[in-house]
């Protein structure tokens, strides 16, 4: 014997709706989510340069931008117009064009979250002694965004022992991507 519960809406102890149905089988939810989000990633490879200067990365194509808050055409920041806490993640696949005659010649590397011009989180990978071809490294921090004017980008620094390039790799199965949802409160 089977049971079957028909409603048309669902409320909390407080009588807002949670779910409703037309009683054509579409629901609408009240619940929350975890939007605005984006996830962007880069169409090319970027030279950052090998002398430890501050570049921010040009993620030019979006896999996804839930409320269009994401930027890839000019400034390249993500600027959520709905206050709240946030995740924010950024992984850069580093690469040098330029080895020393004992190995490979990147030395420290930088992967930094941005927030308003200021930074906000930093990874860092420092060879010391060791020096490396490719490197990956990802930087994530939960910020508070205020609604209005805040907004996030991700600049990144490499260091070398020798001139050379050095590039943030574009898309592929290791590239480098940046994005960001709203948390659940």
């Amino acid at each position: 014997m089977s049971s079957v519960i028909k409603v048309n809406t669902i409320q909390d102890a407080g009588g807002n709706t949670i779910l409703s149905s037309n009683g054509t089988g579409t629901f609408t939810s009240n619940l929350p989510n975890n939007t605005p989000a984006f996830e962007a990633y880069l169409s090319s490879n970027q030279d950052v340069g090998y002398t430890g200067v501050a570049t921010k990365i040009q993620f030019d194509t979006e896999r996804f931008d839930t409320d269009s808050y994401y930027d890839n055409a000019t400034n390249y920041r993500f600027t959520p117009l709905i206050a709240g806490k946030y995740f924010v993640y950024t992984r850069i696949f580093f690469e040098t064009s330029s080895a020393s005659n004992s190995g490979m010649n990147l030395s420290e590397l930088n992967t930094s979250i941005y927030k308003n011009g200021s930074q906000a989180s930093r990874s860092m990978y420092d060879a010391v002694t060791r020096y490396f071809k490719q490197l990956t490294l990802t930087s994530t921090n939960v910020i508070d965004m205020n609604g209005t004017t805040d907004y996030l980008e991700i600049y990144v620094s490499a260091n070398s022992n020798l001139a050379g390039s050095t590039t943030v790799r574009s898309n592929s199965t290791e590239g480098s991507i940046f994005g960001a949802y709203k948390i659940i409160e």
